[in-house]
């Protein structure tokens, strides 16, 4: 016994079926309205002027249309869809189906649970590795910056363009020939080395500033020599 379904299969062939192409528009509209009924009420046999009360239309509209859909063989005398059994599968109820899905996602979620649940067997006691340790971090090697490098330092330093071309020019020059060391340590950081290449640039500038005379002392001076003072 085939129980009602919500839905049932419409196979393409009925776009291109001669029987059904030979059907006005209002007979295929009814015949696909009797699947439908079918497909609500299962092996129930519709009388006609319930067929006809569902189509909203007269039982003598009806029963021309009933005959009609005899003679290309698409229902038969009870108004019932031929070989509706054959194209219709048990299976296409989703009862079964939701019932498999839900024992399946029941089935998962145990298993998860039974996984989320086991015995931690790793020691928190290990001494080797801390909570919170970080992997050492590899060390970059140094590479040593170009003329150009040190010169647009030396500029965002606040040194003139012309000052840090010649600033970078002594300071490629001084540390190449010592192949990049600071003392006996290989050179790590070019850009700190610039800072304080121009901090004793700057330092011995004031000293020489400070050590020179100045234009008064030099004048007294030439006095002096000449014994006009």
């Amino acid at each position: 016994m085939t129980s009602s379904m919500p839905w049932f299969r419409m196979y393409h062939e009925f776009a291109t079926d001669p029987k059904v192409q030979m059907l006005s528009e209002v007979d295929q509209r009814r015949f696909i309205m009797l699947l439908c009924l079918k497909c609500c009420n299962g092996d129930v046999t519709l009388q006609c002027n319930e067929i006809a009360f569902q189509l909203r239309v007269t039982e003598t509209e009806w029963q021309a249309t009933k005959t009609r859909l005899i003679d290309k063989g698409l229902i038969d005398e009870d108004g019932q869809p031929e070989a509706w059994d054959k194209r219709q599968y048990v299976s296409d109820s989703s009862a079964a189906r939701v019932r498999k899905h839900r024992e399946k996602v029941k089935r998962y979620s145990n298993v998860t649970e039974t996984k989320s649940n086991a015995v931690d067997t790793d020691t928190d006691t290990d001494t080797d590795k801390k909570e919170g340790d970080k992997p050492p971090v590899k060390a970059q090697r140094f590479s040593p910056p170009t003329n150009s490098d040190v010169m647009n330092y030396f500029v965002e330093q606040g040194l003139p363009f012309g000052d840090a071309g010649n600033e970078a020019d002594k300071y490629c020059d001084f540390y190449a020939s010592k192949n990049w060391h600071v003392g006996k340590n290989k050179m790590k950081d070019w850009k700190s080395a610039c800072r304080n290449w121009k901090r004793r640039m700057q330092e011995n500038e004031t000293s020489k500033r400070d050590i020179a005379p100045s234009a008064s002392d030099r004048i007294s001076a030439a006095l002096k020599s000449r014994g006009l003072q």
